[in-house]
Order: C-alpha cells, then structure tokens, then sequence
C-alpha cells in the first residue's frame, strides 16, 4: 500500500519556485503552492505589525494559503540559516520563521518547520527516500536547476530591449520556464539552456537600438519578487534597459558557510561573488550593517566602475540596512558621477506610480547621453 505523502508548503519567490517541483516530489512530499499575487499581500499584511518590511508580509500571506490548503510542514526561509559564520544573520530575517510560526499558531494552525538551507538537515530529508548516489544527484540536478532559472531569466533582460514585438520576450520565457518544470537530468539541463540560447537569438530584433544598463541594487526579495516590484523588470526592458538583478538565491545557497554548500560549490565551480561585492565596498562601508547594505554597496561601485549607465537602489520601507545603505550610496554617485534612483517599496505602492518615477529617470540618463556624444 502507497504511503500518504506529507503536504508541504512552498514559498514562489518570483519564479523560483519552480526547481523546487522535482526536489520536493523527490523528497517524498506532496506540494503545497498559493498564487503570489495582491491578495497574498492583503492577507500578510493583514495579519503583520505595520511597521514589519514587505517581503515578511507577503511570505506571511503565502504560508497563510497553504495552512488553508492543508500543508502540514511549511518550508521557511531565515537569515541565520542561510548567513552563518562571523557574519551572523541578516536583519530581522533572522527571526521570520519564528515570527511567522508564533502568528500563523495564533491563527490556530498547526505544521511543522522544514528550514530551507544548503546543510546536513536537507541531506538528511533526501536520504529518508533515496539512495546516497541519488541523493547528490537529486541535489545537483535542483542547485543546477536554480542556476538554469536564472541565466534563462538573465537572458530575457539582455534580450527584450531589442524586441520588435512587445511582449515577445515574455512569451519566449514563460515557454522555457514551462520546460524546466519538465527537466529531471543533466544532460537535459544542458540541452535545454542552449535551446533558451537558440530561441532568444532567433527573435526578431532591432540590433541597432541603443540601450542603456541599469543593475538593480539593494535587498533581495524586491529585486526578485514580481508581485511586490511590479514587474519592474519588464517595465525597464519595454523602455530600452538591460536589467540585470545583483542578489540571487544562488548567491546564499553555494555561500551559506555549511559543510555541504562548500562541497557543492566545489563541484560546481562558482566563483565567489558575494566576496567580490564586499571588498569593492571596503572604501565606503567596511564592516557589516545587516541585510544586503553592504553588497548594495560594493555592487554600485563594481557597476560604476564598468560603465552602466546608472543604477536602481531597492528597498523595502523600513529596511534599515538598505537606510544605512544610501549614505554611502550618495557618496557612490558623486564620486563615480554615477546616477542612481531610489525606490521604497510597500503595500500601497502603484505600478503606475512606479512606471512614471522609472520612466523619468531613464528618459533623463538617455539625455545624459546624448550631451556626451
């Protein structure tokens, strides 16, 4: 007789959710998966102190659906788990998971906590139902997979600047995304990544535009939460940008300090990103003031230094590391005359509000170009 599966519920975090469907199915569970849109925000934030950042309110709202959905373990992400050694923790994402635990026990729930973390903990998972040897392929095939999603979604920024149909740089990648859910191997990894490669090149495109760079800085849950930045990626590709996004979840799971993480990496080879942006940010801030301040940093100065032509600095209201941040920001801009517009980010903001404040600020770097020339 089949064992019942355990329901777990999942977090999207944009679309990254989506190698966690052969990694969940893999671990034995069954998925618990909310949508991430405007009603999930109401409902975290329903449920939060006002004064909490927005990725804790929509993460909220997400556990929220899939309590009601009957998940009896939630997947949860904290800081500490991800950010160990003498770094610490991030912020107050190191104590979501029991703040979340402590509302979602008060709204009479009742789960388990699964927490999400490159370590012995989510070993252990995997071997309760697969050998040794697949459990590191398992493991492989989902890290690689994370890494696909996101050269596939890097690939969609560098391209629909130059699309001649509105729109159609979107189609391509909700078509490839399709596909990963399918993949299940390596070798179909690869095959799959010099397809998005092909399909991408193949579109039609006006080469000859000129576009600008514009990196998006500052915390990690805005620059990868569509559902709180509005679409803002697509909004900047539609106006002529390539985009490019500088904190992944990549960018925590091979650096997590864990024994495991460093193994993987091995493997993998990944350079170490994470401590290039904190020795470029050494000159202007030195030491560690929480959150992702100090890589806001170092990647505007990395970015003013390789000639984009601006950048976008992300935070949610009340994020105070990303508060701290700006002074030093500032300091970026003059220095490198390096333009940089901010953006905070809560419940109430707009998506037309957002479009015009971007549109002005790149409508006014696309001057600045042409004084230059």
């Amino acid at each position: 007789m089949e064992t019942k599966k355990k329901k777990l519920g999942v977090f999207r975090f944009g679309d990254y959710y989506i190698p966690f469907l052969y990694f969940v199915e893999k671990m034995g569970y069954e998925l618990i998966l909310p949508p991430e849109d405007e009603e999930t925000l109401k409902l975290g934030c329903q449920h939060s102190t006002e004064a909490i950042c927005l990725p804790f309110k929509i993460l909220l709202g997400e556990y929220i659906r899939d309590c009601e959905m009957g998940a009896e373990e939630l997947l949860m992400f904290s800081g500490r788990s991800i950010r160990k050694g003498k770094r610490g923790g991030a912020c107050r994402l190191d104590f979501y998971p029991e703040m979340h635990r402590q509302i979602l026990h008060d709204l009479g729930f009742k789960f388990d906590i699964f927490p999400f973390r490159v370590s012995m903990i989510l070993w252990r998972k995997l071997r309760q139902n697969n050998s040794f040897i697949e459990s590191l392929r398992v493991l492989r095939i989902f890290l690689e997979s994370i890494r696909l999603y996101e050269y596939i979604r890097d690939l969609s920024y560098k391209y629909r600047p130059y699309e001649m149909k509105r729109g159609m740089t979107g189609e391509i990648y909700q078509r490839l995304l399709n596909k990963l859910k399918d993949q299940n191997s390596l070798p179909a990894l690869n095959n799959l990544r010099k397809e998005a490669e092909e399909t991408y090149e193949k579109m039609p495109q006006e080469k000859n535009r000129e576009i600008l760079r514009i990196p998006l800085i500052g915390e990690w849950g805005v620059q990868n939460i569509s559902a709180l930045n509005k679409d803002l990626d697509i909004i900047l590709g539609e106006l002529g940008v390539e985009v490019r996004i500088t904190v992944k979840m990549t960018d925590f799971l091979f650096h997590s300090g864990s024994l495991l993480s460093q193994i993987l990496n091995l493997i993998i080879n990944r350079g170490d990103i994470h401590a290039e942006a904190l020795k470029n940010a050494r000159p202007y801030m030195g030491h560690y003031i929480g959150g992702m301040g100090q890589e806001a940093v170092g990647n505007a100065v990395y970015f003013a230094q390789h000639g984009y032509d601006g950048a976008i600095h992300m935070m949610p209201d009340t994020c105070m590391p990303e508060i701290i941040a700006k002074t030093a920001l500032a300091n970026i801009e003059q220095d490198f005359n390096f333009p940089i517009l901010y953006i905070t980010l809560d419940e109430n903001t707009k998506k037309e509000d957002l479009e015009k404040k971007v549109g002005d600020f790149v409508g006014a770097l696309k001057e600045q170009r042409k004084k230059k020339q």
